[in-house]
C-alpha cells in the first residue's frame, strides 16, 4: 500500500528508517527540513540523527522531530489554541462541576481533600473517553444502567449517572477557559485536523506506533489520505491483535515481509528480591565487552537507586533516563517530617521527636549557613542532647518545646561553641544565634503561617532556597533534580486557580501528599554515551545488543489492575475502553 512501510521485528528499527530516509532524499541531499517525524517518545530522534550522520558522513539539515503529544499541541497551536489546564486544577474545577451539577456524588467527601481521589479517577476516566472519541449517546446510556445497579455499591452507581453530565459540564468550562486536558487536546486535534495546512512540510513520517488511540487513528488517517503522510510499522497484524485493529482503524494493511524471529540468547535469573536481582546484574555486567551497546529495562522506577549503587563501580558510564517517584526521595521525607511538625504542635510549641526529626535530616544539619557544614552539625547536636536530658537544662526530657526557647536556652549556645573550637572551627555565639533562628525561620516558622495554597508554595521554596545556597546538592544529581521538579510542582501551586482560596493546614497536607504519589523527577543524560539504564517506555523503537530486564515479576511486568479503583470495569467494557486487555 502507498505511503506504508512494514518491517520485521528482528530488524533494527532506527538505521532501517534512516536509510529509507536517504534513499527517498537521494544520497546527495542532506536537507531534510521539509520532513516531519512522529514517534511516541522523545529518545528515537536522539538515535536517528546519530544514524544519519553515521551514513552521511557530514553535516545535515535534521527533520523536524515531534513526540505524539507534541504534534497535537502543533494542530491546536494552528488553530490558536494550546494551552493546557494541570492537573490539580482539572481536578478542582471537577469538585466544583459535581458540587452544581452531581451533589449527591459529594456525599460523604464534601472537602475537595476527601473528593480529590475520586476527581482522579474522574480525570483519568472522561481522558479515556476523550482519547476514544466515545460520544455521548453511550454515556448517557450508563444513567439507565445505573438507575437498574450495576453489582457495586450504591455510591458508585451513583457517580455512573452522572459521568455523562460531569464529562459535558467538564468540556463547557474548559473550553470558555480557553484550556485543555490531554484527552480533550486529542479530541479537538482529531475534529480540527482538517483545517489546517502544512505548507512547512512535505511529508509527515509516523513512526513504530503500536496502540492507536481512536482520535490519532483519525488524525492520521486523514493526513494519510491527503498524501500527508507515510505510516511506518514492526510486527504484522496476522499475530499481533492491537496491530489488526490499528490496521483496521487506518484502512491500511500491516504485514510485513517475514514474520519470523532470530533466535535470542536469552536467560532468566532468578533472586529473592530486588536487591539479589541486582546483584546478579552487577556480575553479569562485568563479563559484556560492549557497555555502550547494552541497557538495563527498569518496568519499576524504584529499583533506580539501587541499580546506580551496584553498578556504579564495574561500569565507567552509564546514562538514566527514567522518571523517579518524588515521594521516594530524602527531600520529599524532610518536608513529611515538616508536615508532622506542624500537625502535632501546640501553638508555637513543638513536640519534640518532631522537631529533632526535622532538624536532623541530613540535608537540614549538613547545611553550610557558617561556610562550614560542622558548626550546623555541631550545634544541631547540642540541641539535640540539651532536649533529650544528656546536657544539664530546664528543657531536658520536655515533650514539647518553642523555637524561641531553644533560643534563648541558657549554656546551650555556649557548648556548642566549645565543641566548635575543638572542631578548629572560629565562629562566634552570635553566629551560632544566627543559624539557629535561620533553621527555625526556614523549616519551622514560616510553616505556621500557611493558610492556602500560595503560602504553601512561599514556604517550599523557601526551604528548595535554602538548599540550594548552602547545601550540598551538587554533590547527588538525583537532588537536584527532585529540586527542579518541586519548583515546578510550587509553581502550578501558586498558580492554580485557588490558588488563593483559604484551606485548613492539615488539607493542604493531605492534598499534597496525594499530588506527590503520581509526581516524579525525570532524569536525562548522555543517552548516545555509555550504558543506558531505561524504563520500559524510553526504550521503543531502540536496539541493544545486550538487554537486562528487572523485575520481571507479576503485579510489575505486567502492571494490571484487574479491578478499577472506582468506574467499573463492566461500565469501561461497555464504553469500548477495555484497560486490561490493552495493558
Amino acid at each position: 500500500m502507498k505511503d506504508v512501510f512494514v518491517y520485521p521485528l528482528k530488524d533494527h528499527f532506527i538505521p532501517v528508517l534512516a536509510d529509507h530516509m536517504i534513499r527517498e532524499a537521494g544520497a546527495q541531499n542532506r536537507d531534510f527540513k521539509r520532513l516531519a517525524v512522529v514517534f511516541g517518545g522523545q529518545r528515537p530522534r536522539l538515535f536517528l540523527n546519530k544514524a544519519l550522520s553515521q551514513r552521511l558522513s557530514a553535516g545535515f539539515v535534521a527533520p523536524s522531530f515531534f513526540t505524539i503529544d507534541e504534534f497535537i499541541d502543533r494542530i491546536l497551536a494552528k488553530c490558536h489554541q494550546e494551552d493546557r489546564i494541570s492537573d490539580l486544577d482539572a481536578c478542582y474545577l471537577i469538585y466544583q462541576l459535581a458540587h452544581e451539577h452531581a451533589p449527591e456524588v459529594l456525599k460523604g467527601r464534601s472537602t475537595f481533600e476527601a473528593f480529590l481521589p475520586w476527581a482522579k479517577e474522574i480525570l483519568v476516566f472522561i481522558e479515556q473517553v476523550d482519547l476514544e472519541d466515545v460520544a455521548i449517546k453511550p454515556l448517557e446510556d450508563l444513567a439507565l444502567h445505573a438507575d437498574i445497579g450495576f453489582d457495586v455499591p450504591p455510591s458508585i452507581n451513583t457517580l455512573v449517572a452522572h459521568l455523562a453530565c460531569l464529562r459535558q459540564a467538564f468540556h463547557r468550562e474548559l473550553k470558555k477557559k480557553e484550556v485543555y486536558t490531554r484527552g480533550l487536546s486529542y479530541l479537538e486535534a482529531a475534529q480540527r485536523v482538517q483545517e489546517v495546512a502544512w505548507p512547512e512540510f512535505d511529508k509527515i513520517y509516523f513512526c513504530n506506533f503500536f496502540y492507536l488511540h481512536r482520535t490519532e487513528q483519525q488524525i492520521m488517517k486523514y493526513l494519510h489520505e491527503a498524501n500527508l503522510a507515510s505510516f511506518f510499522f514492526q510486527g504484522d497484524e496476522r499475530q499481533w491483535s492491537v496491530l489488526k485493529k490499528t490496521a483496521q482503524g487506518l484502512g491500511i494493511s500491516i504485514q510485513s515481509e517475514t514474520t519470523a524471529l532470530e533466535p535470542a540468547d536469552l536467560s532468566l535469573h532468578a533472586g529473592i528480591d530486588l536487591h539479589t536481582e541486582i546483584g546478579a546484574l552487577r556480575e553479569e555486567l562485568k563479563k559484556i565487552k560492549d557497555p555502550d551497546d547494552t541497557v538495563i529495562i527498569l518496568p519499576d522506577a524504584k529499583a533506580v537507586v539501587p541499580l546506580v549503587s551496584e553498578i556504579a563501580s564495574v561500569v565507567d558510564a552509564f546514562n538514566v533516563s527514567l522518571g523517579y517517584p518524588v515521594a521516594r526521595s530524602s527531600l520529599y521525607a524532610l518536608l513529611e517530617a515538616i508536615f508532622d511538625a506542624q500537625r502535632h504542635r501546640k501553638d508555637h510549641r513543638y513536640y519534640v521527636k518532631d522537631y529533632l526529626r526535622v532538624l536532623g535530616h541530613p540535608l537540614v544539619k549538613n547545611l553550610s549557613l557558617a561556610g562550614d557544614a560542622s558548626v550546623t552539625r555541631i550545634l544541631v547536636h547540642k540541641v539535640e542532647e540539651v532536649l533529650l536530658g544528656m546536657e544539664p537544662s530546664d528543657l531536658g526530657g520536655v515533650l514539647f518545646v518553642g523555637t524561641q526557647e531553644v533560643e534563648g536556652t541558657p549554656g546551650l549556645l555556649r557548648a556548642a561553641l566549645q565543641m566548635s573550637d575543638r572542631a578548629e572551627s572560629s565562629i562566634s555565639v552570635d553566629s551560632l544565634r544566627s543559624i539557629l533562628s535561620q533553621l527555625h525561620r526556614v523549616f519551622f516558622q514560616q510553616w505556621e503561617e500557611i493558610r492556602d495554597f500560595a503560602t504553601f508554595a512561599d514556604a517550599l521554596v523557601g526551604v528548595m532556597d535554602m538548599l540550594v545556597r548552602w547545601g550540598r546538592l551538587e554533590k547527588y544529581p538525583l537532588h537536584i533534580k527532585m529540586v527542579e521538579r518541586l519548583l515546578r510542582i510550587a509553581g502550578d501551586f501558586r498558580g492554580a486557580s485557588f490558588a488563593l482560596e483559604p484551606f485548613d493546614k492539615e488539607a493542604i497536607f493531605k492534598i499534597i501528599h496525594h499530588q506527590m504519589e503520581s509526581e516524579a523527577a525525570s532524569f536525562s543524560g548522555s543517552p548516545l554515551k555509555g550504558l543506558q539504564v531505561l524504563g520500559l517506555f524510553e526504550a521503543r523503537s531502540l536496539n541493544f545488543k545486550n538487554v537486562f530486564v528487572l523485575d520481571v515479576n507479576e503485579s510489575v511486568l505486567p502492571k494490571l489492575r484487574v479491578y478499577e479503583p472506582l468506574i467499573p470495569r463492566d461500565v469501561m467494557i461497555a464504553l469500548g475502553l477495555n484497560r486490561l486487555e490493552k495493558e
